[in-house]
């Protein structure tokens, strides 16, 4: 039920942080090699476990056929969580959360990962991104962090649409701040188009530096 895309590495017991830059660095380094250039984006979702719909949360979990007596209990869980900021030697009033995964929390990793799973499903559908032997290597997840490889610059930009028109129903935000992307290969210093990256519902869009 907890189960992932291979190519989410973040909060899995055999695979980690080296395993991901391991497998990003051969497939670049594989295009290299044949002579091509590799587009990469590295986009941070902002403050990612608080902005977790639950109303998308439990609609994912029961597509996956999630026991109704746990999802009821995650239900009863989150939609009782109140809480108070702490600003030096003073309290705020409690006020109930909305929204988000509790910080800390042992499922909090599991139930994030789930929740972003769509955005490495629908690029590997549409098969936009790097491909070695017909097997999709175009978008690595690790936490929050989504790295994007292409070959192509055209192709590159439609994965970034695709990420911010799915980060949009998931009520996600990119951290633009944070964004960035850079090309690796012969041709890395080739004037390229200006890439985009929609940060806001209302259709806000910001140029993302290489």
């Amino acid at each position: 039920m907890f189960n992932t895309d291979d190519l989410q590495f973040g909060f899995k017991s055999g695979v980690g942080c080296c395993d991901a830059l391991f497998t990003v660095n051969s497939v670049i380094n594989h295009y290299i090699k044949n002579g091509c250039t590799v587009t990469v984006s590295a986009l941070d979702i902002s403050k990612a476990f608080d902005r977790v719909s639950y109303f998308a949360l439990f609609t994912k979990l029961m597509k996956r056929k999630f026991p109704k007596q746990l999802i009821n209990v995650l239900l009863s869980w989150y939609t009782k969580c109140y809480v108070k900021i702490k600003w030096k030697d003073r309290f705020s009033d409690v006020f109930q959360t909305h929204a988000g995964v509790r910080q800390g929390g042992v499922l909090s990793p599991l139930l994030f990962s789930i929740y972003i799973e769509d955005i490495v499903t629908e690029l590997k559908r549409q098969r936009k991104g790097c491909m070695i032997n017909n097997i999709y290597l175009g978008c690595f997840l690790y936490a929050d962090d989504i790295l994007l490889l292409s070959q192509s610059v055209t192709c590159m930009q439609s994965m970034l649409d695709i990420c911010s028109g799915i980060s949009r129903n998931l009520d996600l935000k990119f951290n633009i701040k944070k964004s960035t992307v850079l090309r690796i290969g012969k041709r890395f210093n080739a004037k390229c188009n200006t890439y985009y990256l929609m940060v806001k519902s209302f259709l806000l869009l910001k140029k993302l530096n290489i």
